[in-house]
């Protein structure tokens, strides 16, 4: 019985799995990495606590042996399957780590599941705004510097595009202080694979908390993720077991997936045995493929970033993001994301040579529609401007929490007159999904018209709503 046609969803899934090049999350090739053996029962392994099986949690038995196991081979002194997301580790890693009221020392650049933290928890967020020529390390540092009494800093490392944070001197001053290092590093779980490789772990810098979606770049089902307590923070007592428990009951379903659980345990079996010889595989076919790029494709990796993640360069094509975006969809080569600069992958770590060949095709096909001036030619224009506002704060009117969860009157307003106003909803452009006005910040014309030039560009910005022309929702 596969009448699709009532089936709407499972429709268009088989539709999208259907013989195409995945380099994009999760890392398990749309279920190609996972072995026959576990693949054919993954189905019959999802089953609720009984006697046999524990309880993910409250963990003991072969469900704890698991997270050990886990805790050991990434460096930790203490690990936690988290079945619903790395969303869920996040807010439980603040909720563990920081006193509600308290100030938490933070980026623009972090994911939106943060801003919920801070709001949940009545969180005061200190910016460390980046100046031009300045980077995350220097502004977190100085952040810390003029705020010791943070309970927390915050960093995200390594980023959307694989870039990361030097962390050891964060830790360093973070250790002589009353305060935590949290690090979401959910596209970083390979690292601790290939050392020499790879950057070096959160944990191996010293880092208290760290999230990783082991989902989006290892074998296992979305949206599995690890939560991690060092060593040191756990001796020291500064971040307690059984506080992070409690909290984890509090944002995990009460329900967690024991097949996701099965897929984190198996990722972290995989990695800890193929994961450097399949890295080392996959760097030369990476090399292989930058030796041979159009000369409009440029390969953009800074000192220290992953060398796996593959952002390219196309602004030199004059093409502009849906052209790119139609040239890859002929291939069936499907990219996690292309911007107004830059296309980026993520190729599973094992990937193949019939994988990389589309690719290759691809981004061929890509230098060769510049070449000839086969298409519009409408490229998106200059807008990097606009990306030094996602890591300036906007000036704050409100605190967040009051704007989210009290009873505040709202209203909706043409974007074009928001200027002055206070935005009641987050807005956020995707990609790179980083708000550029959170919640109880002041809406400016600077912003507005980045907004609008995102927009033009066929970016979405989520809090931009279009019922007959654009509008924000913003306090009465």
């Amino acid at each position: 019985m596969n009448d699709f046609s009532r089936m709407p969803l499972v429709e268009t899934l088989f539709a999208a799995a259907e013989g195409r090049f995945s380099f994009h999350m999760p890392g398990h090739r749309q279920g190609q990495s996972f072995p026959t053996w576990l693949r054919d029962k993954l189905w019959t392994l999802d089953t609720t606590e009984l006697e046999v099986t524990g309880d993910l949690n409250q963990p003991a038995g072969k469900v704890k042996e698991a997270m050990n196991l886990a805790a050991a081979f990434f460096g930790a002194g203490h690990t936690r399957f988290v079945t619903t997301g790395t969303t869920t580790s996040l807010l439980t890693a603040l909720a563990t780590a920081c006193p509600r009221k308290s100030q938490i020392i933070l980026p623009r650049r972090v994911h939106q599941a943060v801003m919920h933290g801070v709001a949940l928890l009545d969180l005061e967020p200190i910016w460390a705004d980046i100046n031009i020529n300045q980077d995350v390390e220097e502004a977190l540092l100085r952040s810390l510097h003029n705020n010791p009494q943070a309970s927390a800093v915050f960093v995200t490392s390594p980023g959307y595009d694989g870039r990361t944070v030097p962390l050891r001197n964060i830790a360093s001053l973070v250790g002589e202080m009353d305060c935590s290092l949290i690090v979401d590093e959910a596209h970083g779980s390979h690292f601790v694979a290939a050392p020499g490789l790879l950057p070096p772990s959160a944990l191996s810098q010293g880092a208290d908390l760290v999230a990783m979606s082991a989902h989006k770049t290892l074998p296992a089902l979305t949206p599995g993720s690890y939560l991690h307590v060092s060593k040191v923070a756990l001796e020291s007592g500064k971040i307690g077991t059984d506080k992070l428990g409690q909290m984890l009951k509090v944002f995990q379903t009460s329900s967690p997936s024991f097949v996701i659980a099965a897929s984190l345990d198996y990722a972290r079996f995989w990695l800890e045995s193929e994961g450097q010889r399949s890295i080392e595989k996959l760097l030369t076919l990476i090399s292989q493929l930058d030796q041979n790029l159009p000369t409009v494709v440029n390969r953009t990796q800074t000192e220290g970033s992953d060398p796996l993640r593959l952002t390219y360069d196309y602004r030199d094509s004059g093409l502009n993001r849906l052209e790119v975006q139609g040239i890859f969809n002929q291939y069936k080569v499907d990219p996690e994301i292309i911007d107004l600069n830059q296309i980026i992958l993520i190729p599973a770590l094992d990937a193949g040579i019939r994988e990389f060949k589309a690719l290759a095709l691809a981004l061929n096909a890509l230098g060769a529609a510049a070449d000839t001036g086969s298409t519009s030619r409408a490229s998106n224009g200059d807008l990097s401007w606009i990306a030094s506002l996602l890591d300036s704060s906007a000036p704050s009117s409100i605190p967040i929490s009051k704007v989210m969860f009290g009873n505040m009157k709202k209203t909706e307003v043409p974007l074009r007159n928001a200027h002055g106003r206070v935005a009641a909803e987050a807005i956020v452009p995707y990609p790179p999904g980083v708000a550029m006005v959170w919640p109880g910040e002041i809406i400016t014309s600077e912003r507005i018209e980045a907004i609008e030039q995102l927009i033009s560009a066929n970016i979405a910005v989520y809090g931009v709503h279009k019922p007959d022309s654009y509008s924000v929702i913003v306090l009465e």
